[in-house]
């Protein structure tokens, strides 16, 4: 061997015993022996390379970096070499340059799982969610890892695609049953979807892999309270707190199943220790203000509002739900001064230029209605609230391009959005588009009666145990309600058997009308199922010359209403129907939509889009019309959830 030959014989020797030591964990060995071989080499790669790891273990990072870069600049090259590089610009903070170095790892190894899998953790971090999905898609069939998946699961929850998600977690679970985060993000993704069963069963395995996982627990007595089982949620709320006294969402959940069993003083008394305990707390805040406003008690509720921007005076959010509850509390200008103190503190807050939007709506003032929404649907667009804001003032001031461009925009997000199509079908009748608004909207097509075999001594006790019940509003704020009264709480809750034995009755019937309902996925009824019959419910009252104004359910998809008692309707003859296809509001269409009236007839279910137009019309004479409404939900919000 010539001498130079014999020189790298050694260093390559000496390299290979410093390398592992490092692998025996023999530290402190291994710096000396990589130490004393950049002393005689220098230059040796392999050396800079596995020095500089080194260093990164032990969080000696500009060193690390010093030393990868070196190796890499005298021609040391190799995907894992590269990957290191990537991981410490990554810890550096430097996610542009760790995702460079990853892209030129990858164009050396392009089969390496790793280099794919820490791409997409960087594309991620960088909010490039779109790369990220597609780092991870390639990473997991390489890796089979369960960890792997579920990165492609959280990236794939990410940006809303829950179906796909799902599936991801599947394969990681089983990988790994014992997945914690995958069993609960799953749990998640299938509550938001309506599947309360499978997203219990979701939450039990992620608590069998981790019994302390608080946000598994908060879940599973949400999935409790939107079954109805209040009075279990309660319980469960109770122990989570006293496991976790500080857990605010538990109190804040807690507090909303209280109200829910007609205990609002203790809710009250919650939603008042979320604050004390979070200050900011979105939910607690609203919680507790809707409670006090459904009180009567506003001045209480301003109260609150104010308290919070006095603690708070530079965050714009607090400015903004004061203005709200201002509004509520019928002082628009306080409202809309504080609308303008929001935006002074946070420019960019896309809700509070569509608040100004509402204001300016009120005064009838179109034009400047659609400056503000059209300022809110820049900063938010992911927000629906601005285009429904546009597409309403230009279908009130006669521009049906304006509004189906608008309603498009909200489509093209949700294609279930029921304001957007109701909005939509009015804006092509004023365009002169009869045929297609009359696909969308013909009553005689999407409206269906059914009536039920229930006798009349049944439906007496359900209308005295509707009547009797504690939380019923006079024509509560912000509902259809005129003359009448209706109840707060989520119906189908109500520990009352003549309730529960309705609930059945309905689950029947409507999984038959469902069974035979016709399926085209043109369509934005048709295309819509539910996976379970996830209910909104709530009662109604109403006395002589009681009605509803028109108006339509944004928070559902399928609607119904079912006629429990109907006393003799005296006046014209259409008195007490049901009126499907009027807008609830003046718009210059060129001709009358399409109308049916249905009679109000005891026992009688009728089932409908949502974003149908429907109202009832006014009667006359003794006793109560006593009805239960209900909206079955395929999405919209829900309590708060948590995932891993």
């Amino acid at each position: 061997m010539t001498d130079l030959s014999a020189h790298l014989a050694t260093v390559d020797t000496s390299f290979l015993a410093a390398v592992a030591l490092h692998r025996m964990g023999r530290i402190e060995e291994a710096e000396l022996a990589y130490d004393g071989l950049l002393a005689r080499e220098p230059s040796h790669g392999p050396t800079l390379h596995m020095a500089g790891m080194l260093a990164f273990q032990q969080g000696r990072v500009e060193l690390a970096a010093q030393r990868v870069g070196r190796a890499l600049a005298r021609g040391h090259r190799s995907g894992v070499v590269l990957e290191h590089h990537g991981l410490i610009q990554q810890h550096r903070g430097d996610l542009a340059g760790a995702a460079a170095s990853f892209r030129e790892g990858l164009a050396l190894d392009p089969v390496s799982g790793s280099l794919w899998f820490n791409l997409g953790v960087v594309e991620r971090e960088a909010g490039r969610l779109g790369e990220a999905v597609a780092a991870f898609s390639t990473a997991a069939p390489l890796l089979q890892q369960g960890f792997a998946e579920r990165a492609l699961g959280q990236v794939l929850q990410d940006t809303g695609r829950g179906a796909e998600a799902a599936v991801a977690y599947a394969r990681a679970l089983a990988m790994d049953p014992s997945d914690a985060a995958s069993a609960l993000n799953a749990g998640v993704i299938a509550q938001q979807a309506g599947d309360l069963a499978a997203a219990a069963a979701l939450y039990r395995q992620a608590l069998a892999a981790g019994p302390a996982l608080m946000n598994a627990r908060i879940n599973l007595a949400c999935v409790l309270q939107e079954s109805g089982d209040v009075a279990a949620a309660t319980m469960e709320y109770q122990a989570i707190l006293r496991e976790a006294p500080q857990a605010t969402q538990a109190m804040n959940n807690l507090g909303t199943a209280l109200r829910s069993l007609g205990r609002d003083d203790e809710a009250e008394a919650w939603f008042r220790r979320v604050l004390e305990t979070e200050p900011c707390h979105p939910e607690g805040s609203d919680n507790l203000t809707k409670l006090l406003l459904d009180l009567g008690r506003v001045d209480e509720a301003v109260a609150v509002r104010r308290q919070l921007c006095a603690t708070h005076p530079a965050d714009g959010g607090c400015w903004l739900e004061l203005a709200r509850v201002l509004g509520v509390a019928g002082q628009q200008r306080q409202a809309e001064d504080a609308l303008r103190q929001a935006l002074v503190r946070d420019p960019g807050l896309g809700e509070a230029h569509c608040a100004l939007g509402d204001a300016a709506h009120r005064r009838r003032d179109w034009a400047g209605a659609a400056v503000s929404y059209r300022a809110a649907a820049v900063l938010a667009r992911d927000r629906t609230e601005p285009q429904l804001g546009l597409a309403l003032v230009a279908l009130k001031s006669g521009d049906p391009a304006a509004a189906l461009a608008a309603c498009d925009a909200v489509l093209r997000h949700d294609r279930f959005d029921q304001g957007a199509i109701a909005y939509r079908t009015l804006a092509l009748q004023m365009a002169g588009l009869a045929e297609e608004a009359q696909r969308l909207s013909d009553p005689d097509e999407l409206v269906t009666v059914i009536d039920l075999d229930i006798d009349a001594g049944a439906l007496g006790v359900l209308a005295a145990d509707l009547i009797g019940l504690r939380h019923r509003e006079y024509a509560p704020r912000g509902q259809s309600v005129r003359g009448g009264t209706q109840t707060s709480n989520e119906l189908f809750a109500e520990p009352v058997d003549s309730i529960r034995q309705l609930r059945g009755a309905l689950d029947a019937a409507i999984g038959r009308y469902l069974a035979k309902r016709p399926v085209d996925d043109a369509h934005p009824f048709f295309a819509a199922m539910p996976a379970q019959l996830h209910y909104h419910s709530w009662s109604i009252v109403l006395r002589a010359s009681g009605y509803h104004v028109p108006h339509i359910h944004p928070g559902g998809c399928l609607s119904g209403v079912f006629y429990v008692a109907v006393p003799p309707f005296a006046g014209a003859e259409d008195a007490g129907c049901l009126e499907i296809g009027r807008p609830g509001f003046e718009v210059p269409l060129r001709a009358a939509p399409k109308r049916r009236l249905v009679r109000a007839v005891p026992g009688r279910l009728v089932l409908f889009p949502s974003y149908l137009w429907h109202g009832t019309r006014p009667f006359e004479g003794p006793g109560e019309r006593v009805t239960v409404a209900f909206d079955i939900r395929f999405g919209g919000k829900r309590l708060p959830v948590g995932r891993w």
